[in-house]
């Protein structure tokens, strides 16, 4: 009897030197940033003195120190000292050597008038969607045809209303722009700025099946054999 009541105590206090860690234990679970949450860990974005503020109106000024950090020129355009054209600017505003160095770069114009560039008015869809091809190379598309463009691409923005971007649906845009891969080029946008804990999407190669497409007789000694893909010679051995 007496070990039987020993053997039920020790199970006691290991069950009861077992159990805490068990209470203690917590489950977590990954939180999804958002576009804006990732393009501020890129160092693409900076707030606006109220946070990333998705919700705000996107103006012609902070678009232009974006495009900036787009081109990998943030330093360049931050300590930019020659002053641009446009009469509308206010002396000594935050984005003066951006709009500068944006013009000069030739990645923002005025407003159509050739003399002011309207920093604080709000940018529409269309005019977004010029600045991401022109990002990645499509720099000759007419402005009525950078919408069609932007959607062949598949980084258009989506506005809810196209008049006006808001910093939240331009954020998702420029998100989308990072892992395109610009013309010419073999790797995506984000990989070619080196940014900051960027990681370039992995992209599934579709495996096609080796099939013959057509035999030829070409002479008593030679056939032609044509295939769906290309063969290399030790594949063609086995062939």
């Amino acid at each position: 009897m007496k070990r039987v009541l020993s053997l039920v105590l020790v199970l006691t206090l290991v069950l009861s030197a077992v159990m805490p860690s068990f209470a203690e234990e917590t489950t977590t679970t990954a939180v999804e940033l958002t576009a804006a949450e990732q393009l501020e860990n890129f160092g693409i974005i900076e707030g606006d003195g109220t946070g990333l503020n998705e919700a705000g109106q996107l103006t012609r000024a902070a678009m232009a120190k974006i495009l900036a950090y787009f081109y990998g020129e943030e330093e360049t355009a931050a300590a930019f000292e020659l002053k641009a054209t446009f009469t509308d600017l206010n002396e000594g505003a935050w984005y003066l050597p951006w709009v500068a160095y944006a013009e000069a770069m030739k990645w923002m114009n005025g407003d159509g008038t050739g003399s002011t560039f309207r920093p604080d008015d709000v940018i529409s869809a269309q005019e977004v969607n010029q600045l991401m091809i022109r990002v990645l190379g499509y720099t000759d598309v007419a402005y009525a045809d950078v919408n069609a463009k932007a959607e062949e691409l598949e980084v258009a923005v989506t506005a809810a209303d196209t008049s006006l971007v808001l910093r939240g649906e331009a954020f998702e845009a420029i998100r989308t722009v990072l892992d395109a891969i610009p013309m010419y080029a073999t790797e995506t946008l984000g990989t070619s700025l080196k940014l900051p804990n960027y990681t370039a999407p992995v992209v599934e190669v579709p495996v096609v099946d080796l099939a013959f497409e057509s035999v030829t007789a070409l002479n008593n000694k030679q056939v032609e054999v044509k295939c769906n893909k290309a063969v290399d010679a030790t594949e063609a051995v086995k062939l």
